[in-house]
């Protein structure tokens, strides 16, 4: 799969803002004319993402990763789903893929396409799989008023997502395998796991156990189905 940044397939119909967060990045008169770009120093993922928050002025909010691909017509689907049933929080599908064009699945379906409230059966299916990659899904803006994504921290996802689904009421679920999110496999990465002490593991055992002493306070009827 050739990688093409910042190319969208078809017209939008209705208005986008679209958001560069970096610490310095050299853009043409195209992107410049199509983006609003905002210099900080490198606080990394958390606070590219914090910062674009804080400045936009959307409805909703999607986070596009450095390594990810909006596919087809991603963009007006979405807007046709935020049209007609205003969720709070709209969960779509992904696939992997590499430098060599290869591709692969990432995750099987949770629903079918459709609205719904967020009960005790979303909520089961949602902490049994544990994929709370912030770039998965768009999000009513509003669910970010008092929620930050923690700088500093390996799997900020974890520290922030949960947060924003145990403030949201009800979710679309969407399949359409022409507008799939891909993510870019990066075939040479490796890191060592050395138990406990290791940097990325104690950050996410951090994560996990922040929620599981947290959750509670917001909704204790999640207790036993977030025990980790």
């Amino acid at each position: 799969m050739k990688r093409e940044w910042f190319k969208i397939a078809a017209p939008i119909k209705l208005a986008i803002i679209a958001l560069i967060i970096s610490p310095g990045i050299n853009v043409n008169d195209n992107i410049k004319n199509n983006f609003h770009i905002f210099s900080q120093e490198n606080r990394g993922l958390s606070g590219a993402r914090n910062t674009g928050i804080d400045n936009a002025k959307g409805r909703y909010l999607a986070f596009l990763d450095s390594d990810d691909v909006l596919q087809g017509d991603f963009f007006n689907d979405i807007l046709a789903i935020i049209k007609k049933h205003n969720p709070d929080i709209v969960e779509f599908r992904a696939i992997r893929f590499d430098d060599n064009g290869n591709t692969s699945s990432f995750f099987p379906k949770l629903f079918d396409d459709g609205f719904y409230d967020l009960d005790q059966k979303i909520w089961k299916k949602l902490c049994n799989r544990s994929a709370w990659f912030s770039w998965l899904r768009v999000y009513n803006k509003n669910l970010f008023d008092d929620i930050k994504f923690p700088e500093g921290k390996n799997y900020e996802d974890a520290y922030t997502t949960p947060y924003i689904y145990l403030k949201a009421k009800n979710i679309y679920f969407c399949n359409n395998t022409k507008m799939l999110f891909a993510f870019f496999m990066l075939i040479l990465f490796q890191f060592s796991f050395q138990g406990p002490h290791n940097s990325w593991y104690h950050n996410r055992f951090n994560a996990k156990e922040n929620m599981r002493i947290q959750l509670p306070s917001f909704k204790p009827d999640i207790k036993e189905i977030c025990k980790m």
